[in-house]
């Protein structure tokens, strides 16, 4: 069984990780100790054939329907490469990033959950990128949410919350946040209900009444909760109601 095991983890490597490919076809096989009899005989072609189309298919969203290419411009632009070297590099990080669920079975997060947690850790000296990595991961997460709100992966970012109709997040316009006890300062908030992704006003509104019984209570909160007439406050205060109809 451990054999087993140690050689699916061979495969995988060969498959994620192309400098480690590029080694083994070249005939360096030092680094797959007992194992090497086994992949003497792999066919080196085909696997780079495979190789490219998870990656092609990991930007394009052919894998799960999930695709990193088009969500994640700006990060991928400042993780200084385009995006086929991007995402090889994130697959040469497999085996130390969060599994990710391709298969629509609830078997992990999503791919953009998982990506968005590896470009977190490369830009953690650069604020202003990390910033707008977690804006592009909440649209690309909450469009997803807004047509599914049990989708086939599961989410894990601490600062999506859900709801019984729903999810939403409240972001940071303009720094980073480090978790639910960073309170924001100018508030972002993203809802994904009703088959809807809601974002600007409309969804601090409600986002408000979402966290008005929290505390400590986030100035913003006060602020738009101040805004608004008896009747709005009544139909949204209703969304979280167990009998509520909104």
């Amino acid at each position: 069984m451990d054999a087993l095991k140690r050689y699916d983890e061979l495969l995988s490597r060969l498959l994620f990780d192309r400098p480690f490919r590029h080694r083994v076809s070249a005939g360096d096989l030092s680094e797959l100790g007992t194992q090497a009899d086994a992949f003497s005989v792999v066919d080196f072609d085909a696997c780079e054939r495979l190789a490219i189309a998870i990656r092609d298919g990991l930007i394009n969203g052919n894998l799960g329907g999930l695709g990193i290419g088009r969500p994640f411009p700006d990060t991928i632009k400042a993780l200084g490469e385009g995006p086929p070297e991007v995402v090889e590099r994130f697959l040469e990080a497999h085996g130390e990033t969060q599994a990710f669920d391709g298969t629509c079975r609830q078997a992990g997060a999503s791919v953009f959950e998982s990506f968005f947690n590896w470009a977190d850790q490369r830009l953690a000296d650069r604020p202003n990128e990390r910033c707008r990595a977690q804006h592009e991961l909440a649209r690309a997460l909450f469009e997803i949410l807004a047509r599914k709100a049990n989708p086939g992966f599961v989410v894990e970012w601490p600062l999506a919350r859900a709801f019984s109709r729903g999810w939403f997040c409240v972001l940071d316009a303009v720094r980073p946040l480090q978790g639910l006890g960073d309170l924001a300062d100018h508030p972002v908030a993203y809802v994904a209900a009703l088959g809807q992704l809601v974002t600007g006003e409309d969804a601090l509104d409600f986002a408000a009444v979402a966290l008005e019984s929290e505390q400590p209570r986030q100035p913003w909160v006060d602020r738009q909760l101040s805004g608004l007439d008896k009747a709005t406050l009544d139909a949204l205060r209703g969304v979280f109601s167990p009998t509520g109809t909104a």
